[in-house]
């Protein structure tokens, strides 16, 4: 259950990040460990969620988000990355069970505990969205029948 709450909040950076407000104050604490975790990035937007410190930043091209604690511990990381770059163990997994879906090409990449994935697909009767870990183990987060 930890993992999937872990999973529901990258995906909640990732939507916020997405209508970030003007950047906000955060603790020196929560600054100096982001300073240690993450270097050369570029457009850095501070958010508050909840107990959540959110870091939306870029880093070598590529958008990521980042979620601290009050404490300063860094809770996930997250970015989008697109379907040809996962593991062949999660394509496997996908190709096994989810034969008949078409998936979407961007794909949420979540680096907490262990790393997983994060998809959106459908078939005729049913849209899905799922977490695979890197190990191939899925996850149904939810599923609704098409009208």
């Amino acid at each position: 259950m930890k993992k999937l709450t872990t999973v529901l909040t990258a995906i909640v950076l990732f939507v916020s990040a997405s209508f970030a407000s003007p950047t906000i104050d955060v603790s020196a604490k929560i600054k100096a460990e982001f300073e240690k975790d993450f270097s050369s990035v570029t457009n850095l937007i501070w958010q508050t969620k909840d107990n959540y410190s959110i870091a939306s930043f870029k880093m070598n091209d590529q958008e990521y988000s980042a979620a601290y604690d009050d404490d300063g511990n860094l809770l996930v990381v997250s970015r989008y990355v697109s379907k040809s770059q996962l593991p062949l163990a999660v394509t496997h997994a996908l190709n096994k069970r989810y034969a008949g879906y078409t998936f979407s090409n961007t794909v949420i990449e979540v680096s907490a505990e262990e790393t997983s994935y994060v998809l959106t697909g459908e078939n005729e009767k049913y849209s899905v969205r799922i977490k695979v870990e890197a190990s191939g183990f899925i996850t149904i987060m939810d599923k609704l029948r098409k009208p």
